[in-house]
Formats: C-alpha cells, structure tokens, sequence
C-alpha cells in the first residue's frame, strides 16, 4: 500500500486511515505500507505499477491497482 504520512488534504489522511484499519483487522492479511514522503525513491515503482496514476492512497494487490470508493471519479477522469 501507498501512502504518505503528510496528506495534502483531510480526505486523503481520512482515506489512508480507513484502509489501513481495514487491513489491520485482517490479522492475517500482510501488507507493505510504503509512505512516499519517507521514501521518494519508491514513487517510480508505483507509478510503473499502476499506469502513472497519482491518487494515494493505492493498494497494489494480484496486479490491480485499488483506490477508495470516493476517489473512483478522480481514478476515472485520470485514466482517460
């Protein structure tokens, strides 16, 4: 998962959050938590990953790229 610990809006912090704790409640779900502010050389990666969208938060999981419900319009409108 993509992250950044310094969200440029509160929807964006609100949106990390709701993942992580949905991911934290599968306690046998591992994930990798990279936040981007703390490691900028791993943008290229997701970037490469996911067709150089740059919505985070971005779950990379079997090949799909996976982004809030609310953020799908802004998904859309990037991608064509």
């Amino acid at each position: 998962m993509y992250t950044t610990s310094v969200p440029t809006t509160a929807k964006v912090k609100t949106d990390i959050q709701r993942i992580k704790r949905i991911l934290d409640a599968k306690w046998w779900l591992q994930y990798e938590e990279v936040d981007l502010s703390m490691h900028p050389e791993r943008r290229e990666e997701m970037l490469a990953g996911s067709g150089s969208l740059r919505i985070l938060p971005q779950l990379h999981a079997n090949g799909q790229v996976r982004v809030s419900q609310a953020r799908r319009p802004l998904l859309q409108q990037c991608t064509h």
